[in-house]
């Protein structure tokens, strides 16, 4: 068996190149002139397969299988940690990680991700924020008209 001098391991296919070395710029350059139908085909074939890629980002991004995942979200009676949404369709409840230790802490709403993101952000803001919202500055702002009825 005559080999590639790309690569020693595998087998020659064209001017001294394995398969896919020989192929890649003839993908690269039909890719460039077929921009839409590659895209199509891209949007297709994630479709077809949203369960497959799902199951890549939470083995990728977080270090569990599906297994791991359903089981999180049994045991969360199948709703995000704070409120009663369920996952419809092919959305699911986003893993929410502490970023600094990698662990996870539970499965939880789109709504709910962004706002955990926003108080991890301000941490040092939050007892001001707190008591921002529990007081009142006792400020009375005249009325504009964009407040009042109509018929006044």
């Amino acid at each position: 068996m005559r080999v590639s001098l790309c690569h020693p391991d595998r087998k020659h296919y064209a001017k001294g190149l394995c398969e896919p070395c020989y192929m890649k710029p003839h993908r690269e350059n039909w890719r460039s002139h077929n921009l839409d139908r590659h895209r199509k085909m891209c949007r297709d074939w994630a479709a077809q397969n949203r369960n497959r890629i799902r199951d890549n980002e939470l083995k990728r991004e977080f270090g569990i299988t599906p297994e791991q995942y359903d089981n999180i979200l049994a045991s969360q009676n199948g709703h995000c940690l704070f409120c009663d949404k369920t996952p419809s369709g092919y959305k699911n409840l986003i893993v929410d990680h502490n970023h600094s230790t990698d662990e996870i802490r539970g499965l939880v709403c789109a709504y709910h991700n962004v706002t955990i993101a926003h108080i991890e952000a301000h941490r040092e803001n939050l007892n001001h924020f707190l008591s921002y919202i529990d007081t009142s500055l006792g400020v009375s702002l005249p009325a504009t008209s964009r407040y009042l009825k109509k018929d006044q």
